[in-house]
């Protein structure tokens, strides 16, 4: 009797074992090359949060967010971050994914001028100045509504287009344009740090234009049939970015050690940024990710009107909050 209950422990051992160690590979394509705005996902795997809910992160790049809604599209990757505009552009156009999350929902993009020259206090400020954009970009596609806005006409201020986002930022620096629409988490710290002046900076928030940003999407058929490694990864992608928010150094140090290409000033300028657009009124004391449907009705009304999109859905087909918490 003895030797068979010794037997049967030593059997539930292996089993135990063999659960623990099961644990699930799982690839999060992010929307670009690694910058600031990712150390909480960085941080997370440091701290062992993804482990800890049975599950063995890679983190990969891509070319834009275009491309990797493609990817999470075709079932290459379960995990995407990605903006969230892009996501319901693909969305409309049939693409099976949904947002699982918004990180950043206040629009980070925003208007910059050189603070010593033209300030901006008010939206009509930017009458009468000259901008520089990349054609076809997002920030490009949403000037109109900027634009109306500020209550201004298209010949109200110039545009100078260049071939390139750094070009677009050369032109500023090199003092042949007046401004630049760009992302607060990024290009006004990247003119300061070239020019040594200060910059100004208007967001299109506060011109009416919030379209949600970067956030978490997976693939509808992940969805339904894993719905347990979809609550496992979220838990842990939550916690990363609380976590995160906590603790802003130890995040940036983790990023740059992961990442050695990385610089840790931009970095912390980066993600500290990033922190400050995480909600909106809607969604304000919420769990950290979750959507308001009002903020996707809005999102898609500027896409409808501004950026080209068409095949608009019902607006639950683009979002769900069900594995936050």
């Amino acid at each position: 009797m003895k030797k068979v209950l010794a037997i049967c422990f030593l059997f539930s051992l292996i089993v135990l074992q063999g659960t623990a160690l099961a644990v699930d590979k799982v690839t999060l394509r992010l929307n670009w090359n690694v910058y600031g705005e990712h150390a909480a996902f960085f941080y997370g795997l440091e701290q062992g949060f993804y482990k800890q809910e049975g599950i063995d992160l890679t983190i990969g790049i891509s070319q834009g967010s275009g491309q990797t809604v493609k990817l999470i599209g075709t079932k290459n990757d379960p995990f995407g971050y990605a903006d969230a505009a892009t996501v319901a552009k693909h969305i409309s156009e049939g693409v099976e994914v949904k947002m699982l999350a918004v990180m950043l929902q206040t629009n980070p993009q925003c208007v910059i001028t050189w603070a010593d020259k033209h300030p901006l206090k008010k939206l009509q400020d930017i009458k009468g100045l000259s901008f520089s954009f990349v054609a076809g970009d997002s920030l490009h596609q949403l000037w109109p509504a900027i634009l109306a806005g500020a209550g201004l006409k298209e010949a109200d201020v110039k545009t100078i287009f260049a071939p390139s986002g750094p070009t677009k930022i050369q032109l500023m620096l090199q003092g042949k344009v007046d401004g630049t629409p760009g992302y607060i988490t990024m290009q006004p710290y990247l003119l300061e740090r070239e020019s040594g002046r200060k910059t100004s900076t208007m967001m299109f928030s506060e011109f009416g234009v919030n379209t949600m940003s970067q956030g978490i999407l997976a693939h509808v058929e992940t969805l339904q049939k894993n719905p347990d490694l979809v609550r496992r990864f979220m838990r842990a992608t939550q916690k990363s970015w609380i976590e995160a928010a906590k603790n802003v150094e130890a995040a940036v140090n983790t990023h740059v050690k992961a990442n050695p290409k990385e610089d840790a000033p931009f970095t912390r300028y980066t993600f500290t940024k990033s922190l400050e657009v995480l909600t909106t009124p809607q969604s304000k004391g919420k769990p950290l990710g979750w959507m308001a449907k009002e903020d996707w009705e809005q999102t898609l009304n500027v896409l409808e009107r501004y950026g080209g999109m068409k095949g608009r859905k019902p607006t639950e087909a683009y979002y769900i909050n069900e594995f936050l918490q």
